[in-house]
């Protein structure tokens, strides 16, 4: 009788209510966008069942509630705005499971545009004058490197 009862409790609490689950993916969606990736992660990290996550996150695509394009746009625009380059961006976009085809889609690949962003987050770090020997030059050179800028959006400004 003993072993019935924790069974029971073990079954009532393997039950996974997809009312459940879907009330979560939409708490998780109000706070902001998520790719479809993302939130399959989150939801799986309290949910076991992978069946139920993959049908809410097929009806929440479907209502439209749910969009990795969407996601993908709000992304590029948000990161974009925090001084980070092409590379750092497309880089964080595989991660969350967005392929290369939506990537070239909303990622702008422009270097006239990608070199006054650098420009931009160059003068908010170091200033608007430019770097007056070789170590700053390197310096800023690494920085913006470092957040995702190609050297042919840097080298118009900072020449070596």
């Amino acid at each position: 009788m003993i072993f019935e009862e924790d069974k029971h409790i073990d079954d009532d609490q393997k039950k996974i209510d997809i009312a459940d689950v879907r009330r979560k993916a939409l708490d998780l969606l109000a706070r902001r966008e998520h790719s479809r990736l993302e939130l399959s992660r989150k939801l799986h990290k309290k949910y076991s069942e992978y069946q139920i996550i993959e049908d809410v996150l097929d009806q929440l695509e479907l209502d439209s509630l749910l969009s990795d394009d969407r996601f993908t746009e709000e992304y590029v625009k948000y990161r974009k705005d925090k001084g980070f380059g092409p590379i750092k961006i497309s880089a964080e976009l595989r991660e969350r499971g967005i392929g290369e085809t939506k990537i070239n889609k909303y990622l702008d690949t422009d270097i006239k545009s990608w070199f006054a962003e650098a420009n931009k987050v160059r003068q908010k770090k170091f200033g608007v004058r430019e770097p007056d020997n070789f170590n700053e030059k390197i310096r800023q050179q690494k920085f913006l490197m470092y957040r995702g800028f190609l050297q042919e959006h840097i080298s118009g400004f900072i020449d070596l």
